[in-house]
This record gives structure tokens, sequence and C-alpha cells, in this order.
């Protein structure tokens, strides 16, 4: 008697000779590796500032009396917005024959996948807030982006151009609540803060400004305070004192 292959072969030659369970071992794998594919790989960003595109309303939220959130799909569930820190989208659409353009920050990030979300005041005058609160589930808007004069920088690049540039530009950080081996700014940025790390009112130099609503309203006191020009409500590129 010839001797026997090991258990292992034999179930590998069992497996090869039966076409049902060879193909629906095939289509396992297949299955499984077109998973891992769409799990692991990297989410496509999906704005591109030369291109307008068209996103549809999945749904429509009533936050108050003339607020609501606006939840718009993205082409596929994985996609990301690619909004940069700082900017923002452009809305376009036509009222009347004439191209209307809004600009909006979504209120979600781009950790967020397959929507995003914005959220809009509608006035009585606003022309592109009203048409956005007629918009029903299914309905499309036109976008383009990403729009704004800056982009951020993370800190650790502005610590190193402070380190290769340390006659022109420096740094410093405050922290409500700092580790016990800090050596900067404790606390809030109060208008002591400013007077001591910010260049003095001139006419070329420009503050830029970012923050949640009640530091933003401390720090425009500030500034007004110590005698930059009053900032507006919403900032232009020229403004001495410039709000995201």
């Amino acid at each position: 008697m010839a001797p026997r292959a090991p258990a292992s072969v034999r179930t590998v030659y069992s497996i090869l000779a039966d076409p049902l369970i060879l193909g629906t071992t095939c289509t396992a794998a297949v299955m499984s590796l077109g998973w891992y594919y769409y799990v692991s790989k990297k989410p496509s960003r999906i704005l591109d500032q030369h291109i307008t595109k068209k996103f549809k309303l999945v749904e429509k939220i009533k936050i108050n009396h003339n607020t609501s959130l606006y939840r718009f799909a993205l082409p596929k569930p994985t996609d990301v917005l690619g909004l940069p820190i700082g900017q923002h989208i452009s809305v376009i659409t036509t009222i009347d024959g004439e191209d209307v353009v809004r600009n909006y920050t979504p209120t979600t990030g781009n950790e967020t996948k397959g929507y995003f979300d914005l959220v809009i005041k509608t006035y009585p005058e606003g022309n592109v807030s009203k048409y956005m609160a007629g918009l029903e589930p299914g309905d499309s808007i036109s976008v383009q982006g990403p729009k704004g004069a800056y982009s951020y920088t993370p800190n650790t690049e502005l610590d190193r151009l402070e380190r290769q540039y340390a006659d022109q530009f420096r740094v410093h950080h405050t922290l409500a609540d700092p580790p016990t081996d800090w050596q900067q700014g404790v606390g809030f940025v109060t208008k002591d803060t400013l007077a001591a790390w910010m260049p003095a009112p001139a006419d070329d130099i420009q503050l830029l400004l970012c923050g949640p609503p009640s530091m933003m309203m401390d720090i425009e006191k500030a500034t007004t305070d110590l005698g930059y020009t009053p900032p507006r409500s919403v900032s232009k590129l020229t403004d001495q004192v410039f709000k995201f």
C-alpha cells in the first residue's frame, strides 16, 4: 500500500477536487480582501478649489424657529470633505438669473466620513439663507472650496520657525491647565498678555484671532482698549484685527 499524504495535503486536494467547495472558498477570499481594502484604504478628500461640486441634502434638522442643520452626503461613505482648519466653503446659487455666493464653515470636521453639516440661520433679507431654508432632502447645492485667506500651521512648525528666526519670530503659548513643568503663560489670554506679546497698533501689523465665542469677545474688547482698530463682525483681509 502506498503511503498516505498528510491530512493537510488531503484537505487541500479535496477542496481543489470539489468545484462547489473551491468556488465558495474563492468567493469568501475575494470578499474578505474586498472588505479589507474598503475599511483600510485612506479616505478620499472631496473638495477641489478649482472645481464646483454638487452635494445632495440627505437630512434637514430644525434647531429653532429660524435655524436648521443641513446634512449633505459625500460621494462615498468613506470620503471626508477635506477642508483645512481656518478655511470655508462657498455655496453658489442662482437667484433671479444671477449667481449669488455665500461662505459657510461646516460644523463637522475631517474626521467625519460620508457627510458634512452646515448650521444656517435664515434671515428675512438673506437670499442664500432663504434659498437653503427652502431645500428638501434630495435637493443638491453647488459648492466651491476650500476658500480662505489663511491656513493654520501646526504648533510644532511654529516652534521650529522661532528657533530658526529667533530675531524675527516669537511664539508664546498660554494654557489654562498647564503641566507641572510648564514655563510659559498660565490662565487666559488677557489685555496684559496682548500688550506684552503683540506688536503695538500700526498700519503694517495684523492680529489674527480664533477661538470660542466667549474668548473672542474678551480679546476683541482687549484689542480695542489697547488702541487697535475695532474688528468687524465679518473680517476682511485688510483688517488690522482679523477674526476667523
